[in-house]
């Protein structure tokens, strides 16, 4: 594939000092449950000197939810006790912080960040730019007002560009230690980008994607920055095209220094698949990031779909405690594990998962059951397949 970087782009970077989980889920796997009377609270292991994600050879982190921090001390106290690095689910993603030309929020972010350094947690920031900001989520939000500069020339999408990116980045330098600059740029069949889909494709082109990069390392040039994006997993193809993107930056002086797969998988991935994922993104001479990291219990061939995507079909249940599965998702677990730890530590950045514990109750299009603890805070096998590697 050909690609062609702006000249005025490659002049910029040429003064630079550069360093070095279908579409992301959009739904809460760690809603609100009520834990008065809970008598089950989180067991670190200490007791029984057994390893805990925190033996880890690199951070294990999750994804969190301001709100659940706040109210819920279980799942406050499981985030604490053994994870090393925290992650927004939402709460960092361009919808949730501009909310008009001249306003941004910063609640969320700002109590989150605060949150991790008071309890020693590193902070990785998701996502700066992903196409899905600037179209209606599942909660019908919409970001009509960025809509509203459609057509208006480069300089204008290049200057919103930049003000955002300078403005998040810039508010946490020194704080947020790493952030996915771009996110799921590149189109579900693997063979290019997401077109008129993507509003800065389609008033940028794809130089969008370097000065993205450009903008987040001027903002805080001690930050590592990672292109994020599902389906490595897949096969050679999308694989190969995120690989050759990256490649492609590194060679014009772009500030990547990551990638970060997220790894939503169910419990039919081949650990090949994983393996190949990891060893492909790692010869692209960047760091490496398990960044979004669940395991459906269901099989492929029991969701509607291809790929095992969309709804339960009619008539299946899959049960938290059904020994088969539990032993399978652990098995898939442990070979992203085991893939990273034939890293060099320091080309890992680290394994994150989408979430906290499981849902007590996954409605018939959330993943069955994905994590690392269940429905009332305990560990799973799947998490021992993980510290079994350390």
């Amino acid at each position: 594939m050909k690609r062609n970087i702006l000249s005025i782009f490659a002049l910029a970077v040429a003064i630079l000092t550069s360093g070095c989980d279908g579409t992301e889920p959009e739904y809460t796997i760690n809603g609100p449950v009520k834990e008065e009377g809970d008598d089950n609270p989180d067991d670190s292991g200490e007791e029984t000197g057994e390893k805990t994600l925190k033996d880890a050879p690199y951070l294990i982190g999750c994804t969190v939810i301001p709100d659940n921090l706040r109210n819920y001390e279980n799942y406050r106290n499981l985030v604490t006790t053994e994870f090393s690095s925290i992650t927004a689910e939402n709460a960092m993603k361009m919808r949730n912080i501009w909310k008009a030309r001249d306003s941004y929020d910063f609640r969320d972010t700002d109590f989150l960040v605060n949150f991790a350094e008071n309890n020693g947690l590193r902070v990785h920031g998701h996502t700066l730019i992903w196409y899905k900001d600037t179209s209606k989520d599942a909660a019908g939000k919409d970001l009509d007002w960025l809509k509203q500069y459609d057509g208006q020339g480069e300089e204008v999408w290049k200057e919103l560009l930049h003000e955002y990116i300078t403005t998040v980045v810039g508010r946490y330098k020194g704080r947020v230690a790493s952030w996915d600059v771009v996110n799921e740029a590149v189109n579900n069949s693997g063979t290019g980008f997401r077109g008129d889909d993507d509003i800065w494709y389609k008033n940028l082109g794809e130089d969008y994607i370097a000065l993205a990069f450009q903008y987040a390392h001027e903002a805080d040039p001690d930050a590592v920055l990672l292109y994020n994006d599902y389906g490595m997993e897949w096969g050679p193809t999308k694989r190969g095209f995120i690989c050759e993107l990256i490649s492609d930056l590194k060679k014009a002086g772009v500030p990547v220094d990551g990638i970060g797969i997220q790894m939503h998988v169910d419990i039919d991935r081949k650990a090949s698949d994983i393996k190949a994922a990891i060893d492909a993104a790692h010869d692209c001479g960047v760091m490496v990031h398990v960044s979004e990291m669940d395991v459906d219990m269901a099989h492929d061939d029991e969701r509607e779909g291809e790929n095992g995507s969309g709804d339960l079909k009619d008539g299946v249940t899959v049960s938290a405690d059904d020994t088969e599965r539990l032993e399978a998702q652990k098995k898939v677990f442990q070979a992203a594990a085991e893939a990273l730890n034939a890293l060099p530590a320091e080309d890992v950045y680290g394994f994150t998962t989408w979430g906290v514990r499981d849902s007590a109750n996954p409605g018939a299009s959330s993943l069955q059951y994905p994590l690392l603890f269940d429905s009332n805070y305990q560990k799973k096998p799947a998490y021992y397949g993980l510290t079994e590697t350390f």
